[in-house]
């Protein structure tokens, strides 16, 4: 699927907050890298596993140097041997979450018309 989950209120969660800071950019700025960060992943990627992905490879697709490692310190990717790994992929990005996403979402769907 073409998509990710990005929740609603992800420029006010704590992460962000720390990743802002850090890098001194503004917290649009940061959802932002995330963003982006997490679409090339999603591409790159079934399992959350990065093999051969250094600090230097996401650094150059966020087109933001520090990135990786500002990501790391806040325990939103890893450094996994000779690759990085994002933590919970399965929870928020795998093609089952987006699945559980959608069904949810119907049924919410569903409920409201009976209402």
């Amino acid at each position: 699927m073409d998509w990710i989950k990005i929740r609603s209120d992800i420029d006010d969660c704590d992460e962000v907050m720390r990743i802002s800071l850090a890098m001194e950019i503004s917290q649009a700025e940061a959802v932002g890298l995330c963003v982006t960060f997490w679409a090339w992943a999603d591409r790159n990627t079934d399992d959350g596993n990065l093999p051969h992905c250094t600090t230097a490879v996401v650094d150059r697709v966020t087109r933001k140097d520090g990135f990786a490692a500002v990501m790391v310190s806040v325990g939103w990717l890893v450094q996994n041997g000779d690759g990085m790994l994002i933590p919970n992929f399965d929870r928020h990005m795998s093609e089952c979450a987006k699945k559980r996403i959608l069904h949810a979402r119907s049924q919410e769907k569903y409920r409201n018309k009976r209402r």
